[in-house]
């Protein structure tokens, strides 16, 4: 994937349901949605490329890059890392 993202954005991919170890954590009605860091701005601290983190759908700005659907969202923004 050719694209850079800026700044403290990191940009994912969704994902309807993660399983790890005996955690697992489904997408609920409230907005809280799971997904899966792909690109990471260089100012970005904790979160790193192949982490999956928690984040309200409301915070995400969604694109469609190269034909699949991304999410870009401040690091700010994103609740956990699991």
């Amino acid at each position: 994937m050719n694209i850079q993202i800026l700044g403290d954005r990191v940009l994912l991919t969704e994902l309807a349901q993660i399983r790890e170890s005996t955690l697992t954590i489904i997408s609920d009605n409230k907005g809280v949605l799971t997904g899966k860091a792909v690109k990471i701005g260089d100012t970005v601290t904790k979160v790193k490329e192949e982490n999956n983190v928690l984040y309200k759908e409301e915070d995400t700005y969604p694109i469609t890059f190269e034909g699949k659907k991304l999410l870009v969202i401040r690091e700010y923004d994103i609740i956990a890392i699991i």
